[in-house]
């Protein structure tokens, strides 16, 4: 057949596909018991499988896979039922050599084959073994996990690569599922060796770091390996999969359980102790935790003990595994735990106590920690619980600090989780762990261990960062939501009384402390904050309440009250309160991460509409403190109609903050955020016109105005300290034009590419045309230390603009287009030989690095490399020995050799053909800024821009520059920072290949 055209090839398949189907249809009468019958389905069957010999058209080959996928579907049950023996041998033979399928269709295949689609229809061949007979070698089974396992382990002659093992396990699984018991015992030991080789190789080359899925081949096979035991558990085949590889290796783990091998032993036995079994467990726990005490109890290597503490540790941790696996049908009577317990325990407690003070204690304690939480109260006597309760004691004394000096913070830190943990589980509901169960270890964890770590946090007196026994309330707070409540209550009650007490240091501490458990703590700490009675607005309302003297700085005229000029001290005192607040509420903004209840949005949101606008500075100190909260309540939270009606009225009292010079940062940067939710998340869809245009009108684009007509003619400090608060003003206009522009609807559009045109136009001419209700023209005065960073203010607000990661990715392309048209249409400045220019030169890097490759012609790119290479002539001039001119100094120009660079990287990455004939110009630049060796950040970058350039271009467009670029490169090799010598050693190697 394989002779035919393919068409003639499909016609004859169909042929036997309809055959196949009508023997079916026949049996549906009751089946034949003609002996003729069956030899004819034999000769069939083998004349189907020949169709399969030298087929390589994907087409023929999906229709005959799954022609044979019904054969065998269709006719094994017959000859089950006649207890004849099915041709399994000769489909095996046809579709085996095609395992695994190796093909990689087309470009723009028409017709939609893929490798994934012709692998799955192999398998389904391969995958039909429901009529096996147990232990027949020859079944379709015993021959695909053959097949399968040469792929896993390939013999010496052939190589396998991590993805190959990695599909191989998963087509085991699949292979496998439920019919593990009709193997045969000479393939279930192939099939433990393969794992067990498999299992070593994932996990070592995980350990040592390899690229690849060594961590998942790891995973696969250890999920593998469970399933198999706990399905072999009642029959003979156990022996073979479960007893034989642990009596071969348990040996390993008391010689060398630091060992490579002793680590992937501990680990794999422990799988087959998981599987669910109640006799691989057992057994498996009774051959391994002999060889692990053995060590622990006479080897005095830290290495060693380490390593037989970790496997202690794995082994009960599996029968918590095992007991949920079974649902609770592990023995009980005897428990499992009961015959070693005891011993492990006392064991491990000497062993902490001899290692307290080494690093490797804290393996010693996770250990432990698994012992409790698996072993049940009543296979323990009053002896062991007295080791407890000393270990626990000891545990407490090391975090907290009371009895032994600790340096190593990272040490600290996880016996302070571990310790965590343990008041964690001694409060989690459903916890059948002794910890909570047996009364005494609980009381004393919760009055005595518990107690103390809050008395701490009350009586703190250093930097709550660096009290580790915090992180042991955060992990407890993470495990028990009971903790959480009463955590979070007491710190947030004593966090109140100190602040009414005036104690304002303790309340900082405080605050760090509960910052760090709602960091920490998971979300039982932000549920448990947003439930304490102690409200975040009543503490802004205390810091920001200003003396509470009516009378110093008010004189009472009538009904009215006369507000007298502010003293230095007034001023200094709100300013202080501002940053105070700001210090104790951002600790607070993780509780705010996600969804609040209905109660606590409805306060905040009425704080802060009742000092928006704020009549008074004290209601400015308060609105500058709960602004921060305000914006993350926006952020993550779906509010109510009539709070999002009310929101309309804020942004123009938000917008007048945001550009108020008298107005610390903080608080600016809080009211443009809130601006941008309020008309990102919150505005009503059936709005015809965008609230931006408001909020544009009056005060933002009248303010900007403003502040460009007060430069000076003349060069002065003042107009050039003016600067900054351009800055400020043009930041908040992109702000709003990307609030904008991620909302879909044509009025959005209209005002987002306005915005968008208004920020293009000034950074690339000085001056921008505004079509609105304020129509005048913006111009910068002709001083060139003043035009020069505003116009780069104005391009870093364009790059704000586009850097917002909200809303779809269509809007950013359409206003880089705006900035594209701009610069394609404006010639005033092509020629970039002045810092006037810059402007144009960041708009230039910024599309180089945002847009899509596909969105730029031949004649953009031929515009954009043209800029950026003069571009980059101009800015590292000096460098190059070509004439006087000195790089301003201003932060907008260094971080602007910065994005040269980026863009110089991503042109040359995406269009290497455009960018070759820059290669003049761009390596001796990038030689001379290595050479130099000033900026260590902007060195990284050329050393990427080199080692790009050597990706892109053959031998012959670089040969020119090898010997110097060597040369530079190797004086680069002893860099004191071991990254960038790596990056050099990286770099160099490519250009010398």
């Amino acid at each position: 057949l394989s002779l035919l055209p393919r068409s003639r090839r499909s016609l004859c398949f169909s042929l036997i596909r309809t055959a196949i189907d009508s023997v079916g249809a026949l049996q549906l009468d009751g089946p034949t018991e003609d002996e003729g019958f069956f030899e004819v389905l034999t000769d069939f069957t083998k004349f189907a499988t020949h169709c399969l010999h030298g087929e390589s058209d994907p087409r023929c080959l999906m229709e005959l896979l799954s022609m044979l996928t019904a054969l065998l579907r269709t006719l094994s049950p017959l000859f089950n039922l006649k207890r004849d023996t099915f041709p399994t041998i000769a489909v095996f033979d046809a579709v085996a050599p095609y395992y695994p399928i190796q093909f990689t269709p087309p470009p723009n295949d028409k017709y939609g084959i893929k490798r994934s689609g012709l692998q799955e229809a192999l398998m389904g061949v391969l995958n039909n073994s429901d009529f096996d007979s147990k232990g027949d070698r020859e079944s379709m089974l015993n021959l695909a996990c053959g097949v399968v396992l040469e792929r896993l382990i390939p013999s010496s002659d052939n190589e396998s690569t991590g993805e190959d093992k990695l599909e191989a396990l998963q087509d085991l699984i699949l292979l496998l599922g439920n019919r593990c018991h009709l193997l045969s015992p000479e393939l279930v030991r192939e099939l433990s060796n393969a794992l067990i080789a498999a299992h070593s190789e994932g996990s070592s080359g995980a350990a040592l770091g390899k690229t690849g899925p060594q961590k998942s081949i790891a995973n696969t096979c250890r999920n593998l390996v469970s399933m198999i035991a706990a399905e072999l558990e009642t029959t003979d085949l156990w022996e073979v999969f479960v007893q034989e590889p642990i009596q071969s290796d348990v040996t390993c783990l008391a010689i060398s359980p630091e060992s490579t091998k002793g680590r992937n032993t501990i680990a794999y036995f422990a799988c087959l102790a998981a599987s669910g079994g109640n006799k691989s467990f057992q057994f498996t726990f009774d051959q391994c935790m002999p060889q692990l005490i053995s060590v622990l109890k006479e080897s005095g290597e830290e290495e060693k003990i380490s390593a037989a503490a970790l496997g202690v540790g794995a082994f009960f941790s599996s029968y918590q595994v095992a007991v949920e696996r079974s649902g609770d049908k592990i023995g009980l009577n005897p428990h499992p735990l009961q015959s070693h317990s005891a011993t492990v325990l006392a064991t491990l407690a000497d062993c902490f106590q001899s290692n307290k003070q080494q690093p490797g204690v804290i393996v010693i304690v996770q250990a432990l920690l698994s012992l409790l939480m698996a072993t049940p109260d009543d296979i323990l006597e009053d002896k062991e619980y007295e080791i407890i309760m000393t270990f626990l004691k000891d545990l407490r004394d090391l975090v907290m600090q009371l009895k032994f000096e600790v340096d190593d913070d990272q040490f600290q830190t996880k016996l302070a989780k571990s310790l965590g943990t343990i008041i964690g589980i001694a409060n989690q509901a459903g916890s059948s762990s002794l910890l909570r169960t047996e009364e005494n270890i609980r009381d004393f964890i919760n009055e005595t261990i518990l107690a103390e770590l809050m008395i701490s946090v009350i009586n703190a007196s250093a930097a709550s960062d660096t009290l580790f026994y915090i992180n042991s309330l955060a992990q407890a707070c993470d495990i028990s939501e009971t903790v959480a409540n009463k955590v979070v209550d007491d710190i947030m009650n004593i966090l109140s009384e100190k602040l009414n007490s005036g104690q304002h240091q303790d309340v900082l501490e405080i605050a760090k402390t509960t910052g760090i458990i709602l960091e920490h703590g998971g979300k039982n700490a932000r549920n448990a904050f947003h439930s304490t009675k102690v409200n975040p607005v009543d503490i802004i309302k205390i810091i920001g309440r200003g003396n509470d003297n009516p009378i110093q700085g008010v004189i009472k005229v009538g009904i009215s009250l006369l507000q007298l000029p502010r003293s230095e001290q007034e001023l200094e005192e709100e300013a202080t309160a501002t940053c105070y607040g700001h210090q104790v509420t951002s600790q607070f903004l993780r509780a705010y991460d996600g969804s609040l209840p209905n109660d606590r949005i409805q306060s905040l949101f009425d704080f802060v509409g009742h000092v928006l606008p704020p009549i008074s500075d004290w209601e400015t100190v308060q609105l500058g403190i709960s602004l921060p909260l305000f914006t993350k309540m926006l952020q993550y939270n779906d509010l109510s109609e009539e709070i999002t009606m009310k929101l309309v009225g804020m942004v123009k009292p938000l917008a007048a903050l945001a550009v108020e010079e008298q107005v610390n940062t903080q608080t600016r940067a809080a009211a443009a955020s809130s601006i941008f939710w309020i008309i990102y998340r919150h505005q009503s869809e059936n709005n015809e016109e965008c609230l931006s245009n408001s909020v544009l009108q009056d005060p933002i684009l009248p303010e900007l105005k403003e502040r460009f007509d007060s430069f000076d003619d003349m060069q002065s400090e003042a107009s050039i300290e003016r600067v900054q608060e351009i800055q400020n003003s043009l930041n908040l206009l992109a702000l709003v034009g990307s609030a904008v522009a991620c909302r879909v609807c044509p009025s959005s559009t209209k005002v987002s590419n306005e915005i968008a045109t208004i920020l293009v136009q000034l950074a690339l001419q000085g001056k921008a045309v505004v079509s609105s209700s304020v129509d005048k023209v913006f111009s910068f005065k002709p001083v060139i230390l003043i035009k020069m960073p505003l116009q780069l203010a104005a391009a870093s607000a364009y790059s704000t603009m586009v850097s917002c990661k909200f809303g779809s990715p269509f809007w950013r392309q359409r206003v880089l287009h705006i900035a594209l048209k701009a610069i394609q249409n404006d010639t005033s400045n092509e020629n970039v030989d002045s810092f006037d220019c810059l402007g144009r030169l960041s708009l230039v890097c910024l599309i180089a690095m945002k847009a899509m490759p596909s969105t730029l012609s031949d004649a953009i790119l031929s515009t954009l490399s043209r800029t950026l290479i003069k571009g980059m002539v101009l800015l590292f001039r000096t460098n190059l020995g070509h004439g006087n001119s000195t790089l301003p100094e201003n932060t907008e120009c260094f971080a602007l050799q910065e994005l040269v660079f980026v863009a110089a990287i991503r042109l040359t990455s995406c269009f290497p053909k455009k960018m070759g004939a820059c290669l003049h110009i761009m390596v001796p630049i990038t030689l001379r800024i290595l050479s130099q060796d000033k900026d260590t950040g902007l060195m990284i970058l050329a050393l990427q821009l080199l080692h790009t350039i050597s990706n892109q271009f053959v031998e012959e467009d670089l040969l020119r520059f090898k010997t110097a670029v060597e040369s530079i490169l190797g004086d680069l090799c002893d860099h004191p920072l071991s990254m960038f010598r790596q990056m050099v050693v990286e770099t160099r190697n490519l250009w010398s290949l």
